[in-house]
């Protein structure tokens, strides 16, 4: 049976659960608080190198800034050292929003952002 689903905010995450619960035949509403999805630009997202390729972007080098085979993680005076296998990668995420939120529109549905502090919906 078809839900009828929310998903909030149209980042890599977001993009990619929306629309793979729309090709399941489920209604999908993308929530983003910002007018253009991928703006403003966020900081890097650091993932596995395959996410691109959840999105259907082929390119081995698609808005990859780097690639890592560890991460520090600091806080406070604390620090964890990630050991990361395969490598990840730090994505150019204005660019990769964007074009991740822009695949939604092959899925069953629309997207239409919001301004900050009055949310638009992407129905995929």
């Amino acid at each position: 049976m078809p839900l009828r689903v929310a998903v909030v905010g149209a980042g890599p995450c977001g993009s990619l659960v929306g629309r793979l619960l729309a090709k399941r035949g489920h209604e999908v509403f993308l929530l983003e608080e910002h007018v253009e999805i991928g703006k403003p630009r966020h900081c890097t997202g650091l993932v596995s190198r395959d996410v691109p390729s959840y999105y259907g972007i082929s390119e081995k080098k698609a808005h990859i800034l780097e690639e890592f085979s560890e991460a520090e993680l600091i806080y406070g005076d604390r620090s964890l050292v990630l050991k990361l296998e395969p490598n990840a990668v730090a994505l150019e995420r204005e660019g990769f929003e964007y074009r991740a939120g822009k695949h939604g529109d092959r899925s069953r549905g629309s997207n239409q952002a919001g301004r900050k502090g009055n949310a638009g919906s992407r129905r995929l």
